[in-house]
């Protein structure tokens, strides 16, 4: 039996869930699940030093450096993207090479950096490979006004990712994405309120595929598993550090 080691509600939700192969422990885990802030760097960090085999990061806000350097500690780290779930991606995956990907991300005020960064993250996933920064720009911003920030991208193949993403400020909280990929299999996501919804469609029809009704914390939990058991290489990090450090070139463009 696996101890995990938390305070997070949805985590404890899921170790109950779970109970066959998970056992809550105070202190001292196999897997700790932290917050994705500062603070909660600083938990895993200790906790490392104490035995502690797998961190999960619930929603991150953290510089890649920060993530690179608690996974050089030798530990496996998860990270819990709720717009951009590890089994979404799997459901979007491409069949064949896109000729072209666009990504539309709308959030509130202050929420621009946080989705652009899961934006990048679905353009990356879509055009089936890491992106490069061609030229991104923006507008607006000033004294607190809505932003806009926009970015030509391209992948292995030359796949062109057109990526928009703006905030606006009447919006309360609400985020939105759709992303599509333009190729004889026609691949459409749109995430909202939390949800994921991946249609294919070709010409012979189109098919939706079923939504996920597992919580992101039972999943970020049952990879962490799946890591420990050896049953699934985990690379999270490497895509955190793709997707944040193209997503902060495109905020420092002008």
């Amino acid at each position: 039996m696996i101890g995990l080691t938390t305070t997070l509600a949805g985590y404890r939700a899921a170790a109950a869930e779970l109970s066959g192969r998970v056992r809550l422990i105070a202190e001292s885990g196999d897997i700790v699940a932290v917050s994705g802030d500062p603070s909660g760097l600083d938990i895993a960090r200790r906790v490392t030093e104490r035995g502690v085999r797998a961190v999960i990061i619930d929603r991150p806000r953290l510089a890649s450096d920060d993530l690179g350097a608690l996974r050089a500690t030798g530990v496996a780290v998860i990270l819990n993207r709720p717009a951009l779930r590890a089994d979404d991606a799997g459901d979007a995956s491409p069949s064949t090479t896109a000729s072209a990907v666009s990504v539309q991300a709308h959030v509130a005020r202050g929420a621009l950096r946080g989705m652009l960064t899961d934006a990048v993250g679905w353009g990356r996933v879509l055009a089936a490979g890491p992106l490069a920064l061609r030229a991104a720009g923006s507008e607006g911003g000033r004294d607190g006004g809505e932003r806009a920030v926009l970015a030509d991208l391209t992948a292995p193949g030359r796949t062109g990712v057109a990526l928009i993403a703006s905030e606006r400020l009447g919006t309360r909280g609400e985020a939105r994405l759709r992303a599509t990929v333009v190729a004889p299999e026609r691949v459409d996501v749109v995430w909202s309120d939390g949800v994921a919804l991946v249609t294919r469609s070709t010409r012979a029809g189109t098919l939706a595929v079923p939504r996920r009704w597992e919580s992101p914390e039972r999943l970020a939990l049952r990879r962490a598993l799946a890591a420990l058991e050896g049953e699934a290489a985990i690379d999270d990090v490497d895509d955190w550090n793709h997707d944040a450090g193209i997503a902060r070139a495109i905020l420092a463009a002008r």
